[in-house]
């Protein structure tokens, strides 16, 4: 059988993975490599993933940061 997700899940899908990355403060932010490859990821502003980042606070600027700037390199060296 197979399961087909609405978008609408899966952004509920993104909100949890960031809520339980940023619930642990010894997470890095290279954690989160990989975690989103198979989920859709909404390109416009979306309410659960903005209460998600917002929950983080300041954590979510710096894992923001530590991402543009391995932009250039790729997303997956760290």
């Amino acid at each position: 059988m197979t399961v087909s997700y609405s978008r609408a899940v899966m952004v509920v899908d993104v909100a949890r993975i960031l809520d339980e990355h940023f619930a642990r403060p010894d997470t890095d932010p290279g954690d989160l490599v990989g975690r989103f490859d198979n989920i859709y990821v909404p390109n416009r502003p979306n309410e659960q993933v903005t209460a998600a980042a917002v929950r983080a606070g300041d954590r979510v600027r710096t894992t923001g940061r530590w991402r543009a700037r391995r932009r250039r390199s790729g997303w997956r060296s760290a």
